[in-house]
């Protein structure tokens, strides 16, 4: 992957005015920069939690900047003042609700209170921008649970040439026989979908495993059903 430029926007009325110190930027700074995702510049920016103030770094870094990846940290609870997630809406052009999804089902794992966050994901331009949490636990456990997807989601956004190759780790032999049989999505066999109705057109291989003759008769022999026995007009008597 080609060296990536990400900024990082701490949402805080309190952080912004100096009056709280704020540790989930710098911290994920490191993360970013100790990570896979070969970062080579960082832009870190702290707003208040004003709908204006979001939004103008929002479209300055995605439509000037033209980085790869944002991540927000703050404003994604129930408090009155938090809107970092109605603002990323409004930037966005395509939602990534699998990010979001993501983020939520593991940190439900670690805390019941994670049904409170309310955070954004989604596309604007070339750039994904993902809303973590505010606090230094919760925007690290996030960001770790999305990492291993970011380096393809950014290579397919940005059609890199590396595309190809991942798809084809994907698809390969290099998988043991038990690992699930994946499929990427927005993989089309060479550059048409395939047409099941042509023959040449068909997968090789049964991606399931062979059954045994008689394994395969017992198994429908106990899952079958006897009909009953149809009478005919000329039966009746």
């Amino acid at each position: 992957m080609s060296a990536l430029k990400v900024g990082i926007l701490t949402v805080s009325d309190r952080c912004s005015r100096g009056e709280a110190e704020d540790k989930s930027g710098p911290n994920l700074q490191k993360l970013v920069r100790s990570s896979k995702l070969n970062v080579n510049e960082v832009l870190c920016d702290c707003v208040p939690d004003e709908r204006n103030e979001i939004k103008r770094v929002l479209l300055a870094w995605c439509d000037t900047e033209e980085l790869h990846l944002v991540l927000t940290t703050g404003g994604t609870g129930f408090s009155p003042r938090d809107v970092t997630p109605e603002v990323t809406t409004e930037v966005i052009e395509r939602p990534a609700p699998g990010l979001s999804l993501a983020m939520l089902s593991e940190s439900l794992k670690v805390t019941p209170m994670a049904m409170l966050s309310r955070a954004a994901c989604g596309i604007r331009k070339g750039t994904i921008i993902i809303n973590l949490p505010g606090s230094l636990k919760g925007s690290q456990e996030c960001f770790q649970f999305v990492l291993p997807a970011l380096p393809h989601a950014i290579e397919v956004l940005r059609n890199s040439a590396n595309v190809g190759v991942t798809h084809a780790s994907m698809q390969g032999p290099a998988h043991s026989p038990a690992s699930t049989h994946h499929s990427c999505p927005h993989k089309a066999h060479g550059k048409t979908v395939r047409d099941l109705s042509k023959v040449a057109q068909r997968d090789r291989h049964s991606p399931y495993p062979l059954v045994p003759m008689d394994e395969a008769l017992s198994k429908i022999m106990d899952n079958s059903q006897c009909l009953p026995q149809m009478v005919t007009p000329w039966e009746i008597r």
